[in-house]
């Protein structure tokens, strides 16, 4: 007979309540009002977990996905991950029924633009999702419906393995090589901010034709220790993706679940725009990437960031950098908003250029401070 091991994790019951958009702009851009969860998650139930020891475990090599995109590791929705202290991380169904047992230390190493993940750390879910963090639990809640929870039982145990992981270049699940991290970003320390929105083009291609070498172009908030950030985020030559350009939501924070939205496709000439806006009502980020040129956008919610004591970047991020070929080309940002409700607020961007990445002709050229950024390479 099957070893069973039951945990009892909350007793309460769900509650739906609903919320109204408070927030709807006059920007012709802005494709989606803001709004709060429909799901109190102060008052979720969750169901006993049942632990079955003897399942085989799986060997996680793409992101987890309740979504059901193709090429990802499926999960149910309404899944429940428990990441336990020894490493193991469990997937049951909202019910409590074990699907899927993972060892973290078996599971790829993924790049994402806030470092290497393993792919059990890393969630795909639907637009408009609201990522909700208290304490060691993180709900993701879409409509009146809880897609996701995540429970972690030894965040300062993750968080020393992200960061051990992150040091650690060449990994050969990764395939990873050379410079890992930031290239070049102007960025400003913020004791307040609401809204960040930046425009740009989608640039050149990188030449390079080599996979797994993934870029990362943002605008984003994060926290002063680096600890947490959020992101309107276009990926190129993601590992899950190809050699084209996408384009996603992301949150991330240390020792949780790093979230990020479905991708949309996007063109070299096409008009980006990565939108922050604070929705006070329920102390979340909304984050949106737009593809103005082509109409297609994501946007995800989430509390990983408070809306003080922050750092606002725009930026060029790679992973696995030999030489020039594996950066895009250059980069202006502009139309660049700095607001805190409703009002300009003052920003100085500073510059910052990688003194450690193997390519040539990086300069962070500030053309009118602080509302257009060009990031140069060589390309």
């Amino acid at each position: 007979m099957k070893r069973l091991k039951i945990i009892t994790v909350l007793l309460a019951a769900m509650v739906m309540v609903p919320m109204v958009s408070a927030v709807v702009e006059a920007d012709a851009d802005l494709a989606a009002s803001v709004s709060g969860s429909l799901v109190d998650v102060n008052k979720i139930a969750l169901p006993k977990l049942m632990f079955d020891e003897t399942q085989k475990k799986v060997e996680v090599t793409t992101e987890l996905s309740p979504v059901g995109t193709r090429g990802l590791q499926a999960i149910p929705k309404g899944a429940i991950i428990h990441h336990a202290q020894n490493g193991i991380t469990t997937v049951f169904d909202r019910d409590g029924r074990q699907v899927l047992i993972a060892d973290d230390r078996e599971s790829t190493v993924i790049s994402t633009p806030s470092g290497l993940k393993r792919a059990t750390y890393i969630t795909e879910v639907p637009p408009e999702s609201h990522v909700i963090n208290k304490g060691d639990v993180t709900y993701v809640t879409n409509g009146n419906d809880l897609i996701l929870t995540v429970i972690c039982e030894n965040v300062t145990q993750n968080v020393l393995n992200e960061r051990v992981l992150n040091r650690k270049s060449g990994t050969a699940a990764a395939t990873l090589s050379n410079f890992n991290g930031w290239i070049e970003y102007a960025y400003d320390n913020m004791v307040q901010i609401r809204q960040f929105d930046a425009y740009w083009t989608v640039p050149s291609s990188p030449p390079s034709s080599e996979s797994a070498e993934p870029i990362f172009l943002f605008n984003g908030i994060r926290t002063y220790g680096e600890t947490a950030i959020v992101q309107p985020v276009l990926e190129w030559n993601q590992p899950s993706t190809g050699l084209y350009w996408t384009g996603s939501s992301w949150a991330l924070k240390d020792g949780m679940q790093t979230f990020k939205t479905t991708r949309i496709t996007a063109s070299t000439g096409d008009t980006m725009k990565g939108r922050l806006y604070w929705y006070s009502a329920t102390n979340e980020w909304y984050i949106q990437i737009y593809d103005v040129t082509n109409g297609q956008y994501r946007s995800l919610y989430s509390n990983y960031v408070p809306d003080s004591n922050v750092q606002i970047d725009v930026t060029l991020e790679g992973w696995g950098i030999d030489d020039n070929s594996d950066v895009p080309g250059d980069t202006t940002f502009y139309n660049m908003v700095y607001k805190y409700n409703g009002n300009t607020v003052p920003v100085v961007l500073k510059r910052f250029t990688s003194t450690s990445a193997p390519l040539t002709q990086l300069n962070v050229e500030i053309l009118s401070n602080p509302s257009s950024v060009k990031l140069h390479t060589a390309n």
